[in-house]
């Protein structure tokens, strides 16, 4: 900028600011505004319990946004709730980053996994690797900071059945 005197001058500003994490995101097939409803607040026969359960077959993604752009994320990965058939949490890596968005790859429910409670990131890898675009690395208590996503979203395991009985009559 020019000041009072016609030199010219050059204002420099210094980022000592930390990203932090501020919200997630789910996304999946099933996913519908009933999706956002707690289970308390499900009503008997107008709410789609469908879009509350992911099954064998559903995609499910994450997105995790941050309080500002993102540079670097150098092999940081999602850890979830839900655990594969060996009892091993699904880790997700990451598909892309976007300004202040980490896009992670989508994963597809399967045989034998297992979860309980709601499906969603309990924790980071090489969360410490993440920073912004002055290089300020996220906060080391990041995992301990995860939003739970807006969505509800349990694993359903129970197949359907089809139960039957025989009764023998004469004639």
């Amino acid at each position: 900028f020019e000041d009072e005197s016609g030199c010219w001058r050059m204002l420099t500003y210094f980022d000592n600011v930390y990203p932090t994490l501020t919200s997630v995101n789910m996304t999946g097939s099933m996913i519908t505004s009933d999706s956002k409803k707690a289970p308390t607040s499900w009503e008997d026969n107008s709410t789609n319990r469908a879009s509350t359960f992911a099954a064998v077959g559903d995609k499910l993604g994450f997105q995790v946004y941050f309080s500002e752009n993102i540079k670097d994320t150098n092999g940081m990965k999602a850890v979830l709730s839900i655990k594969d058939a060996d009892g091993n949490p699904i880790k997700l890596d990451i598909q892309r980053v976007s300004g202040n968005c980490i896009t992670f790859k989508d994963f597809t429910v399967t045989e034998g996994m297992q979860c309980v409670g709601r499906i969603l990131i309990t924790s980071f890898e090489n969360a410490g690797n993440v920073c912004d675009l002055a290089g300020n690395k996220v906060t080391t208590n990041m995992t301990s900071s995860i939003k739970s996503p807006n969505q509800q979203i349990f694993l359903d395991r129970d197949k359907p059945f089809i139960s039957t009985s025989a009764v023998a009559t004469d004639g």
